[in-house]
This record gives C-alpha cells, structure tokens and sequence, in this order.
C-alpha cells in the first residue's frame, strides 16, 4: 500500500510573532552572509536581520482568517541617531502599498521598539512584503492582529 501525503503550508497565524528570519523569501542581502542574520539577546528568539539597505525585501506569509482591517507591529531597533522616515513599506502580494512607517531613534541597534500600522488584508494565506524604502535599522518580528 502506498500513501500519498499533500503538504500544504499556510502561513503564521494572525495574532503570532513573525521572526524577521523566517521569511519565506528576500532580495538585497547574501544569504548566509555575515551580517544578513545577526544573533543579538536582546531580539526575541536571539536574532535579527541587520544591515537594511533601500531597495531589500524580505516576504513572509500569514495566514488571515477574516477580511479586514489589522493592526501590524514592527519590532526594529535605530542606532543612527537619527529617525529613518518613511523607512518601511508593507506591501501586498501584487505590489501595493498597504502601509508606510517611519523607525525612530531607539538610541540603539539593540533597542527595539514597536511600531504600528493599519493594513487591510483578504481572508487567507497572503504573501506580505516589507520593503525597505532606507535602511539604518535592525527588524526583529511582526505581527498582525485584528483589533
């Protein structure tokens, strides 16, 4: 007898911490690089993607079970000294802006801080791109949740 076993992932479910390492795809660093995924104790689960550059993306999947409006929360550290405006777009899986956000002076590349927008997303596995409009900044998770 032979079984045959469909694996269908579904992404992170709403309300759930997505790492910033767990993309599932990205453009503008070395995978594997030295500087791509950094171990930093003060990142929940110990890492996060430095070195930011304008033009990188990273995508991740979520899994929506109701169409809606979302709160998103980035989690990202600033150690320029400086506010990064408009450093971060989300984006959907055709491309479109679904939110812009700014990254404050957190006085430090460990520091995080939560940053917060509202994206409408369908119901579903939906592909989410952050894209860096700058860079200057270290990403540790997101989350989405419905209000």
């Amino acid at each position: 007898m032979s079984v045959h076993v469909t694996v269908r992932p579904h992404g992170t479910p709403v309300g759930e911490k997505v790492e910033a390492e767990a993309y599932v795809a990205q453009h503008g660093w070395i995978d594997g690089g030295a500087n791509f995924i950094e171990s930093n104790a003060s990142a929940s689960g110990g890492k996060n993607v430095g070195w930011t550059a304008a033009g990188n993306w990273l995508q991740y999947r979520v899994d929506v079970a109701e169409a809606g409006t979302d709160d998103v929360e980035l989690r990202a550290a600033n150690g320029t000294g400086a506010v990064a405006t408009d450093a971060v777009s989300l984006r959907d899986a055709s491309g479109a802006v679904l939110a812009k956000v700014s990254v404050p002076d957190t006085g430090g590349w460990a520091t995080y801080q939560s940053i917060h927008a509202q994206v409408t997303v369908p119901a579903g596995d939906q592909v989410i791109t952050l894209f860096c409009e700058t860079g200057g900044f270290n990403l540790d998770y997101l989350r989405l949740t419905t209000p």
